[in-house]
Order: C-alpha cells, then sequence, then structure tokens
C-alpha cells in the first residue's frame, strides 16, 4: 500500500466495541490510527507513528481485548498471552519480525537451537511476550470496573 492508501486506511473509522467504550472516551467509533494508540497507550507500549501493519494487529487485539472483559475476570494464562499468540497467528513470520522491531524486539536475540522448523513458533512466541504480558494490565483493570 502506498503513502496515500496507508494514510486514508488509518483515517479510516472503526467501530469501538461496547465493552470498551468507557475505556475509550465512550466513543463508538474512531480513526483506526487512535484506536490502535490508545490501546497501545493503556499496556503502555510504544504508540506514536504506528505502521499500518502494528495498527492492524491492534484492531484484532482490540476485539480480543474486548471479549475477554465482557466474560470477565479471568487467569492470566487466558487472557494476555494466549490474546496476543492467536491475534499474531494469521502473520507472516516477517511481518511478526516487522512488528516486534516496532516495538524493540529487534534487540531480543533468538534462542539458541532455534532452526527454520521452528523459527515461526519461536518468532510467535516473542511477540506474543512482547505483547502479550502488557495486555494483562488493561484487560484486568477494565474487567474490574465494568
Amino acid at each position: 500500500m502506498d503513502e496515500a492508501e496507508s494514510a486514508q486506511y488509518l483515517r479510516q473509522r472503526v467501530p469501538i466495541p461496547v465493552a470498551l467504550r468507557s475505556h475509550f472516551g465512550d466513543a463508538n467509533d474512531m480513526p483506526r490510527a487512535q484506536a490502535a494508540a490508545m490501546l497501545s497507550a493503556a499496556m503502555q507500549l510504544r504508540s506514536d507513528g504506528q505502521p499500518t501493519l502494528v495498527v492492524g494487529l491492534f484492531l484484532v487485539l482490540l476485539e480480543a481485548v474486548a471479549r475477554a472483559v465482557q466474560d470477565g475476570p479471568s487467569t492470566p494464562e487466558t487472557r494476555g498471552r494466549a490474546i496476543a499468540d492467536q491475534a499474531v497467528a494469521h502473520f507472516t513470520v516477517d511481518e511478526c519480525l516487522e512488528i516486534s522491531a516496532y516495538f524493540g524486539g529487534d534487540q531480543v536475540p533468538l534462542p539458541a537451537g532455534t532452526t527454520f522448523g521452528t523459527l515461526a513458533a519461536t518468532v510467535r512466541g516473542l511477540l506474543g511476550e512482547c505483547i502479550g504480558d502488557p495486555l494483562n494490565g488493561p484487560i484486568a483493570a477494565w474487567s474490574n470496573s465494568a
């Protein structure tokens, strides 16, 4: 996608799930980039200048977080990392590496013994950890206040 298409994509409005509206200023919808940045900020992850790939991931996460909040409190094992792992499942290894690099994960070395056969699972695991653990805070807070 070129710059104009990317800018248009980021400006397009998306609905805010009902379960999260009170945490998103009671907005029914907002631009994609804003919704993604607000979720990133809630997770205390980088939220400036997000590329379309990162915004797309965060919109998937937004829906998953809304379901988790709606379902009520749950254990960390069934929320953050599990949600992140499901959210990145359809991204390619190079897309996961690009997302990871945006959040500083390009400084994390791959574990010794990683093979081409295990690379995808390893990268997904690193990304799940990078995004999944920070997800637990807002999910717990938003579940308890819903």
